[in-house]
């Protein structure tokens, strides 16, 4: 290979690379977008099942697994049961669950935005 070939290459990857990171941040957006927060109508309720909680809110599924230990996106369960329930079963109070979520949506609404601008 000569060197023109690899810094062809070389360019190339770069350009990929760039166009990655756009795309990224295009998804970051749309993600955004879809999402409500819950000062603005966007609120989850603890009669809520919890598919419907992730699929308004995805960011919601590593939250529930990292900070409250509710594996509820792989549950079967979580089709049918609400978000009272699934605290429940895992011993935990469906209220304060539910309030801390709204919370960190809220959060993470106000910091997707101010990367939007």
């Amino acid at each position: 290979m000569n060197p023109d070939e690899i810094k062809k290459i070389f360019e190339k990857s770069q350009k990929d690379h760039e166009q990655f990171e756009e795309n990224q941040k295009r998804r970051m957006m749309v993600q955004a977008a879809k999402e409500v927060a819950p000062s603005q109508g966007g609120a989850v309720t603890t009669d809520m099942r919890v598919a419907e909680i992730l699929e308004v809110h995805p960011s919601a599924a590593e939250y529930l697994v990292e900070d409250w230990n509710l594996a509820c996106i792989s549950c079967p369960a979580s089709q049918t049961e609400t978000l009272a329930q699934a605290a429940q079963v895992h011993g935990l109070d469906g209220e304060e669950v539910c309030a801390a979520l709204n919370d960190f949506l809220e959060d993470t609404a106000m910091i997707q935005a101010e990367e939007i601008v």
